[in-house]
């Protein structure tokens, strides 16, 4: 009689169960990852876009375009560039000039204000010819991601207005 060799062919189950645990594993990493690139790029948008707002101002200021003064009304959803007769002249809402940058919504929000002022408006305006912030309309505030899933990404970035009207990061 002949014995017949038992052969096993393919993965137990125990084999797969591993193998897909594994597999769940990277995947997680993946997604994980892309969560936390997508919401640096959305803050990243959101920072250059502020900063290009405020770069306007100044430069309109600057240029003494139409005779004006110009400045960044700041609020937490969205910042708003206007225009002012006058440095003492309040920022106008409803002003058909205004030019508004909103931020993404439920994404990233403005927050952390603090002018030379802390009485003063929530404004930052700048002189004519010169450029420089006028009185004490300058400090910083900060845009922070609402939501944070990868604890390696940036979560906030301050942007700094001095009183030579000069705008930077950190």
């Amino acid at each position: 009689m002949k014995t017949r060799e038992k052969t096993d062919y393919g993965f137990t189950v125990m084999e797969t169960v591993v193998a897909i645990a594994i597999g769940l594993l990277i995947l997680g990493a993946i997604i994980f990852s892309i969560i936390g690139f997508q919401n640096k790029k959305t803050l990243e948008k959101n920072v250059g876009s502020a900063k290009v707002l405020l770069e306007q101002a100044r430069a309109q200021s600057v240029s003494s375009k139409n005779d004006l003064y110009y400045g960044v009304h700041l609020q937490s959803d969205k910042l708003v560039l206007f225009s002012a007769v006058s440095t003492s002249s309040a920022y106008n809402p409803s002003a058909t000039d205004n030019v508004t940058l909103i931020l993404d919504s439920g994404s990233v929000s403005l927050d952390n204000i603090n002018l030379a002022d802390s009485g003063a408006e929530l404004v930052f305006l700048f002189n004519k010819i010169t450029g420089t912030a006028a009185g004490n309309n300058y400090g910083s505030f900060r845009l922070k991601l609402l939501k944070n899933t990868a604890s390696t990404t940036a979560t906030s970035t301050i942007i700094n207005v001095s009183s030579e009207g000069v705008i930077s990061q950190q």
